[in-house]
């Protein structure tokens, strides 16, 4: 279960690899998510839901909604009613045997879970981002990482944390804290997070440890492509990187842009330099 069906991220394209990946196995996921325009097709398309606000842009900072659209992609974010029918009519006729949550605040809410434990089907949720601790989803603003909202979630509303509206983020604050009053996330079997430090941070909240599975975000390998006088200079220039880490005692490693081939070699050239104790940013 995800907000959106085509790779708009990091999280939407683990939904998709990971969908990829037990099909392979022999298993038969079961979509579900929002009918944007770039929605990828799906025999299962005729569950999802339609967005508050059509056209192109399925991310609400490029949508331009009107004052009554606000309103209910407001209702949505706190308790999508649309949402909990969808599933609970998936569950009634594909009969599935778990549910696993990703990228869902918003767009389709907690909705969906109340769905999945009133037909008796668990739900486990992977944690993509610090949603349930965070407003803004990141611990990050104003250009320097922001755990504010551990203190009091109000910090996001005088920070204006959710793309620099007062609005968006008060909205974001309340749609968390009727989640929390209702305690609907106490009813998740499982949480899947993809580092020690998510890990760390739900136990901080409150979420019973033994609900909690660190588990490494996979990677689906590639074929390396036809080489050529690009990949020869990177590479030979990697090779040489390696081999002087020793003598640094800084390495800046700019990431935008970088595509997947080259961001292993980045993690595993950042690796090998941390061990050798130089610093890298």
């Amino acid at each position: 279960m995800n907000k959106y069906h085509f790779v708009s991220g990091g999280a939407e394209r683990y939904f998709i690899s990971i969908m990829e990946a037990i099909r392979r196995r022999g298993i038969e996921p079961v979509p579900f998510s929002v009918n944007y325009q770039n929605t990828l097709p799906s025999p299962y398309q005729r569950y999802f839901i339609e967005p508050v606000v059509p056209g192109e842009a399925a991310k609400i900072l490029h949508q331009h909604p009107s004052w009554a659209q606000k309103w209910r992609l407001f209702c949505r974010a706190v308790y999508n009613n649309l949402a909990f029918k969808a599933v609970t009519r998936i569950i009634e006729e594909q009969s599935p045997d778990v549910a696993y949550f990703l990228n869902f605040n918003n767009h389709i809410s907690p909705s969906a879970i109340r769905a999945c434990v009133r037909k008796g089907v668990p739900v486990i949720m992977r944690m993509s981002d610090f949603n349930l601790v965070c407003s803004s989803n990141m611990y990050y603003r104003g250009g320097h990482p922001c755990t504010d909202c551990k203190k009091g979630l109000y910090h996001a509303v005088i920070h204006r944390c959710v793309h620099g509206s007062y609005a968006k983020s008060l909205a974001s604050v309340v749609a968390i804290r009727a989640h929390r009053l209702w305690r609907i996330y106490d009813q998740v079997s499982a949480f899947v997070c993809p580092s020690p430090f998510m890990k760390r941070e739900l136990e901080e909240l409150g979420i019973p440890p033994e609900k909690i599975r660190q588990i490494n975000t996979f990677a689906t390998p590639q074929r390396a492509g036809r080489p050529t006088w690009k990949r020869l200079i990177f590479y030979t220039a990697a090779g040489w990187l390696l081999t002087r880490a020793s003598t640094w005692r800084s390495v800046l490693f700019p990431v935008s842009g970088i595509n997947s081939q080259r961001s292993i070699f980045m993690c595993s050239a950042m690796s090998r330099m941390m061990i050798q104790n130089v610093s890298v940013r």
